[in-house]
């Protein structure tokens, strides 16, 4: 394991105060479906309002992300073009995807040109976790996986990498080669009926085409997003899900992560008429 911002020196305790509050941001959406006995008619947008106070101290950039109450085994979008046929050694950005909130498990696999072992994690360094060969054989191998499922079953969102490389000792240079990695997440699945005028950043981790503009609310301020449900399921099918309300997050230090913080939830149900 890697740790965050380790503490050069012989100082070992540093006093502070502070209050840990939950629940405490605002979201309200009175005319959000909210049982099965409510019947939307399939193919027919209806329009919700979703409004957001801004409780807290500083500025928050939201954005809906509309999720089903059921998990997906998704395959993540590359972020960066040397996903495949990377060339080792490698000279540029290492393999990188985008993984979505509500995710409770990922695994990684790595197909290479010749024997290789690899470290993979969010960008911010915690867990670094090492692969290793699915076989039997030696500890690297010409595919090398990993995997993550941690207790509580919720994973870090934002960038994770990949930095594949080839096992030394070398008598010389280290041998040139190729690789192509994989990540897949098992998540909450998005619900494609329902849009917003915000869009949903956490798309991108699937598409990297998907954009999001999310609304601007200052502290002590208020902002009304409207939610458009399309049924799209067979008549008679009961659907229930999310709205989450997020905040987003960009280039927080020290490692500049870009991410998402769930802010609150609406829940939904409704039957397809």
């Amino acid at each position: 394991m890697a740790f965050i911002e380790p503490v050069a020196g012989n100082e070992f305790s540093q006093p502070y105060r502070g209050n840990v509050v939950f629940n405490n941001t605002s979201a309200s959406a009175p005319g959000l479906p909210d049982s099965a006995s409510t019947t939307l008619a399939s193919g027919k947008a209806v329009t919700v309002p979703v409004t957001v106070k801004n409780t807290g101290l500083q500025t928050e950039d939201i954005f809906i992300d509309p999720r089903l109450d059921q998990t997906a085994n998704m395959t993540l979008a590359a972020q960066d073009p040397q996903v495949s046929s990377v060339t080792l050694p490698l000279t540029g950005n290492e393999p990188a995807w985008f993984v979505p909130t509500e995710a409770s498990s990922a695994s990684t696999v790595s197909t290479a040109s010749l024997p290789i072992m690899f470290d993979w994690g969010p960008f911010q360094g915690d867990p670094d976790i090492a692969s290793h060969n699915p076989g039997a054989g030696p500890l690297c191998a010409t595919t090398e996986s990993a995997s993550y499922s941690p207790p509580g079953a919720a994973i870090t969102n934002g960038f994770w990498g990949s930095a594949p490389t080839e096992c030394g000792p070398y008598p010389g240079p280290a041998p040139a080669g190729t690789d192509s990695s994989a990540m897949s997440v098992v998540a909450k699945q998005f619900d494609t009926s329902v849009t917003s005028t915000t869009g949903d950043l956490e798309l991108a981790s699937i598409n990297p085409a998907a954009t999001a503009t999310p609304v601007v609310i200052n502290p002590g301020q208020s902002a009304t997003i409207d939610v458009t449900i399309t049924p799209s399921a067979a008549p008679g099918t009961v659907v229930s899900g999310t709205l989450y309300v997020d905040d987003f997050l960009s280039n927080i230090p020290p490692y500049g992560q870009v991410a998402a913080n769930e802010v609150a939830g609406l829940p939904y149900t409704y039957t397809v008429g």
